[in-house]
């Protein structure tokens, strides 16, 4: 990546960063407008036929004691993205950016002529002129739609020209503290749905259903199981093995310790009852292996099998309570001066 190229990204808000800081990724609050809605306010820029939408509470997380131990195990993101960002154009992540919505896309849905599109919500503290102007500054190319301002990244805009399968990187401003990243084709539709063009993903009742479900934690994610194959691109002997599954949800619930749910719904009963099967002998055989790993015992056996047979789920949760983390520490603290 040139130094132009990287500036430019580190110029539009740096959304891509904050998806690897939080790990993609329920917004608090309600909808406007209405009494009481599941998710945030943002949602009301995520269009109804979106495959699958995340969230992140990027305060929470990086406020959390559990990023503090990660940072005491090395694995923390590396601070140079974040500083370069701050010296560029003033945001600090940890402090600026208070949450991140995130959305995929289905094929033909303002995606890229690969079928893959989607876009990041940021809401927070966001200098607008400053951000403007430097964007302009490296060479950032504007465009109009319907009367809003898209920043096109000029490279990514050449390379889609010349070979018609880019995704140009993209920054439009949605409103007075939310910014959008994502490509050009993907942030029309956020246009689109912001002014009123399309409906919003708060008018499509299955996916409104699965984020109830899971907006008390703060990172969560909600889809359909076929955008995730699909985007796999498994090879179509394996997907006709897999259970015939529809839908899929991950909510976890950082602070000192983490707890965190998945939960997958198959087509029909038999589906169900065959995956929740399976699911049973991983985690039978995981349990059974953990006698010698004494610092994983508090996680494997925290491990509790459900599910719903109402609505053909299957869910699995987990709890990591403060000692395992502090555990497993030690452990790896251990194993690092024996090398």
């Amino acid at each position: 990546m040139t130094k132009r190229t990287r500036y430019f990204m580190f110029g539009s808000v740096g959304l891509l960063i904050l998806l690897l800081t939080v790990g993609l990724a329920a917004y608090y609050g309600g909808i406007r407008g209405l009494a009481r809605q599941s998710g945030p306010g943002e949602l009301a820029f995520v269009p109804s036929d979106a495959a699958v939408v995340g969230y992140a509470n990027v305060r929470e997380l990086m406020a959390s004691q559990f990023r503090q131990q990660m940072k005491d195990l090395g694995t923390s993101v590396p601070q140079q993205g974040q500083n370069e960002l701050r010296n560029a154009v003033g945001i600090d992540v940890e402090k600026d950016i208070d949450y991140v919505v995130g959305c995929l896309l289905a094929g033909g849905s303002g995606a890229g002529t690969d079928g893959r599109s989607g876009y990041v919500l940021a809401h927070g503290t966001i200098n607008r002129p400053r951000i403007e102007a430097f964007i302009r500054e490296k060479g950032g190319v504007e465009q109009q739609y319907k009367g809003r301002t898209l920043f096109i990244h000029p490279a990514g805009k050449a390379v889609k020209e010349s070979t018609g399968n880019a995704h140009p990187l993209a920054v439009t401003f949605v409103e007075r503290g939310v910014v959008a990243l994502g490509t050009a084709e993907a942030l029309h539709k956020v246009i689109d749905v912001s002014t009123g063009a399309a409906p919003a993903v708060t008018s499509n009742r299955d996916m409104m259903k699965m984020i109830g479900g899971v907006e008390a934690g703060n990172a969560w994610v909600v889809g359909r199981f076929d955008a995730l194959t699909s985007e796999a691109h498994l090879p179509a002997e394996v997907q006709r093995q897999l259970p015939q599954l529809t839908w899929f949800s991950a909510s976890g619930h950082v602070n000192g310790g983490v707890s965190g749910s998945l939960s997958v719904q198959a087509r029909d009963q038999q589906a169900a009852a065959n995956l929740q099967q399976v699911v049973a002998g991983f985690i039978a055989l995981a349990k059974m292996q953990a006698g010698s790993r004494p610092e994983l015992n508090a996680l494997l056996q925290s491990i509790t099998l459900g599910g719903n047979a109402s609505d053909n789920t299957v869910s699995v949760s987990f709890t990591v309570p403060p000692a395992a983390l502090e555990a497993l520490k030690a452990a790896a603290a251990k194993g690092h001066q024996s090398k």
